[in-house]
């Protein structure tokens, strides 16, 4: 996504858990793309850290042109045995982090930027262990609508991307990527998702041409939920 929007001609603030490899490389891109990166480590499921972001744009970068909200942690289980703790980090990661980043980086929000969160199928679609996440994806979904209705005082305009299956670490993590990999091949892109299938849609979101475009969950998957 980062690298995507460098290729765009975005200067990017990326933010990132834990791997700072990987964050470098990101960072090593961008630059490599001409434009200027600033790699922000935390768990955004701490409201501090939260903080701590919002203060590093306001200090080094000022002004923003957009925020794309892609925070994600969780643990599968069946419902009945998710342990609270579980049930809390899903919500305070897809949620919670997604609010108060909102409510953080709005004095810096130029008029006319768009917000963008990320949600998956698995908020409409019952997904093996899922529920802790899913549950968490379909309120964002919901905050997606009543932000964009009080943000669009402030000319901001607030949507969603509802992704279907992508190629990423995480996915990979699930007991059940092999059957989901193979299933994608049913469906009518025939492949499953990448990275950049998902970040060309929410580029767009951010950009003035998608003005029109208000408290909308666009689903980009390659019609896997059509079936």
């Amino acid at each position: 996504m980062a690298i995507a929007a460098a290729g765009r001609g975005w200067n990017v603030v990326v933010g990132y858990l834990r791997d700072d490899a990987a964050a470098a490389d990101v960072r090593a891109a961008i630059e490599s793309a001409g434009r200027k990166a600033l790699l922000a480590k935390g768990n955004l499921a701490n409201r501090d850290e939260c903080a701590t972001l919002a203060d590093q744009c306001r200090d080094e970068v000022g002004r923003l042109d957009g925020f794309v909200h892609c925070a994600a942690l969780g643990a599968t289980a069946p419902a009945t045995r998710t342990k609270p703790n579980r049930w809390k980090l899903a919500w305070d990661t897809h949620v919670g982090a997604f609010v108060e980043l909102a409510s953080l980086v709005r004095p810096l929000l130029r008029p006319g930027s768009g917000i963008v969160a990320l949600s998956s199928l698995g908020a409409h679609l019952v997904m093996p262990g899922y529920a802790s996440i899913g549950a968490a994806k379909g309120a964002l979904e919901v905050l997606v609508r009543y932000l964009a209705v009080e943000l669009a005082l402030d000319g901001i305009r607030v949507n969603g991307v509802r992704a279907g299956p992508v190629e990423t670490d995480s996915l990979h993590s699930f007991p059940y990527y092999g059957a989901i990999e193979q299933e994608c091949r049913r469906r009518p892109a025939g492949r499953i998702g990448q990275p950049d299938d998902v970040a060309r849609i929410v580029l767009f979101l951010l950009e003035p041409e998608s003005e029109w475009i208000r408290g909308q969950m666009v689903v980009a998957d390659g019609g896997y939920s059509l079936y």
